[in-house]
């Protein structure tokens, strides 16, 4: 069963402090085809849904011009039988790995909360890109989520100089996404 939902409601999801009107509407979006729910700021559209679902988001910049975009994806690898701890551990190691001295791919790397969604356990971690010197360079904030026999990757890119006021909408879309039970992994 394929259900989408986009619920646009004044005040819905999470209140971002300090970031301004602009966030106080969010769209809820379902897809029960690949087990996602996700929380998405209202002026974000929805530019792709297959094993990749993406909204896009073009502000305008201090001239009142269009300005960089901002994307926000989900990345959806479906993993039959594979045990989401193990898939959650391995990709867990490999980040860690890459937010060493050695190699400073990463400079923030937390677990999410775990969850049980009805079809089996939930596991997450989510990375921020180490700070770039210049603002306009393409920046990334990922999350990994395992569970329903499938990994998925929540991103969010744009341009640094982006991420200062965006940062904060962008960090509760991560947080507030979830997966819920897909038929297959009932």
């Amino acid at each position: 069963m394929h259900r989408i939902q986009f619920t646009l409601k004044e005040g819905f999801g999470p209140q971002v402090p300090g970031v301004g009107t602009l966030f106080r509407a969010w769209k809820q979006y379902e897809n029960v085809a690949i087990g996602i729910r996700a929380l998405v700021p209202e002026p974000f559209l929805l530019t792709s849904e297959d094993s990749t679902v993406a909204w896009a988001f073009q502000p305008l910049d201090e001239t009142g011009a269009l300005g960089q975009p901002l994307s926000i994806y989900v990345n959806y690898a479906p993993l039959p039988g594979v045990d989401p701890k193990l898939v959650f551990d391995a990709n867990k190691a490999m980040v860690e790995s890459q937010t060493a001295e050695n190699f400073p791919v990463y400079d923030s790397f937390e677990e999410l909360d775990r969850y049980d969604n009805g079809a089996g356990p939930v596991y997450g971690f989510w990375y921020k890109e180490c700070p770039k010197a210049d603002p306009d360079e393409i920046h990334r904030w990922h999350a990994g989520v395992y569970g329903n026999e499938a990994a998925y990757t929540v991103g969010c890119a744009g341009a640094y100089r982006l991420f200062e006021a965006w940062g904060p909408a962008l960090e509760a879309v991560i947080r507030e996404f979830k997966l819920v039970p897909v038929p297959h992994a009932l």
